[in-house]
């Protein structure tokens, strides 16, 4: 059995990549088509870019171009596995094909296009009429706890749960950095939170501000960060250096408002960082049992309540803590997503 990727993520460091990458690993990808408006990063091994134009779900490609790809091999015993969250032209047009060609189509949710509370209304509606009258021509599988719960909140039930895995980095005895945050340098990620943090602990002369900290983020534009000398920034990291500098860290952050998982968090909890972030839907689920580690609006003073009562913890409760963390590593690994999708695309 062999497999065509479809993906809208054009970024080295992206969730939707890294799911897709470790599925091209794991499993015979005869395509790995990425169809987005940026060329994607240079570190990532797909076989055909179509470049596109618009403002998601409306958007312009070759849909000749993307015909031609599907339909060259004819092979009936060949999945199409779709990441298409805002649920695009492509979309339609992949179903459009398998009137064709007959193949299974398996979308994988990345969180629809509930990525943020903007435009919601419509969103809602768009939801219920592509549920009413297209989700059924694909295989859909939820990749997180929170993607579950918006299929169930709007009556969708045809869908199989496969969380998104993350593969276990050794976690290095010497931290390089105390602090570590990985997001795009998006609104709703709220980077500049975490900038802020930084020159509060700076300004008020805290210990911690002596202590290097890293952002990993497609681009700084509109980051004031110049004066933030122990803060290392990077970009487009391939999977060595990006594994390196999480197993170097301490904490991983975020301040994001919305996450349809929140995969890179996983990663770091994975590798032995512990996880400060902002409650929302996606952590409010995974964190239930250590929510003492989300904070619900963003508070540099109370951001440093919650770190100095982690760095105050006893040896007993912190090691509590930490097999709690195991236990969340062990629910999303690699391993029992991969051994779910062996059930469905074998």
């Amino acid at each position: 059995m062999s497999n065509i990727i479809v993906s809208t993520d054009p970024k080295i460091n992206g969730g939707i990549n890294k799911i897709n990458r470790l599925i091209q690993k794991n499993f015979k990808i005869t395509k790995y088509i990425i169809i987005s408006n940026d060329k994607p990063d240079k570190n990532i091994k797909f076989d055909n870019w179509i470049k596109c134009y618009g403002y998601k779900p409306i958007i312009i490609f070759n849909i000749f171009k993307f015909f031609d790809l599907i339909s060259k091999n004819k092979n009936k015993n060949k999945n199409i596995i779709l990441s298409d969250p805002q649920f695009s032209l492509i979309s339609y047009f992949l179903i459009f094909i398998n009137f064709f060609f007959k193949k299974k189509i398996f979308f994988l949710s990345h969180g629809f296009f509930f990525h943020n509370n903007s435009f919601n209304i419509i969103k809602k509606i768009y939801f219920k009429f592509i549920k009413y009258f297209f989700l059924n021509y694909f295989k859909i599988i939820s990749i997180s706890p929170n993607d579950s719960n918006i299929l169930k909140k709007n009556k969708f039930f045809n869908y199989i749960e496969i969380f998104n895995g993350v593969e276990k980095i050794k976690s290095s005895k010497k931290k390089k950095y105390f602090f570590c945050l990985i997001a795009r340098n998006v609104k709703s990620k709220n980077i500049k939170n975490y900038i802020n943090f930084l020159y509060f602990l700076k300004k008020n002369n805290i210990k911690y501000n002596n202590l290097k900290s890293v952002l990993i983020s497609d681009n700084i534009n509109d980051l004031y960060i110049s004066e933030l000398k122990n803060l290392h920034v990077y970009s487009k990291l391939n999977d060595y250096r990006y594994k390196n500098i999480l197993s170097r860290s301490k904490y991983i952050m975020s301040f994001s408002d919305y996450e349809g998982f929140g995969l890179s968090i996983i990663e770091g909890v994975g590798a032995g960082l512990i996880p400060i972030c902002k409650q929302n839907s996606s952590f409010e689920i995974i964190f239930k049992d250590c929510k003492y580690l989300l904070f619900k609006k963003y508070n540099s003073k109370m951001l440093l309540k919650i770190l100095i009562k982690i760095e105050n913890m006893k040896k007993k409760d912190l090691k509590e803590l930490f097999k709690k963390l195991n236990k969340i590593y062990l629910k999303f690994s690699i391993n029992n997503m991969i051994k779910k999708y062996k059930l469905i695309l074998n």
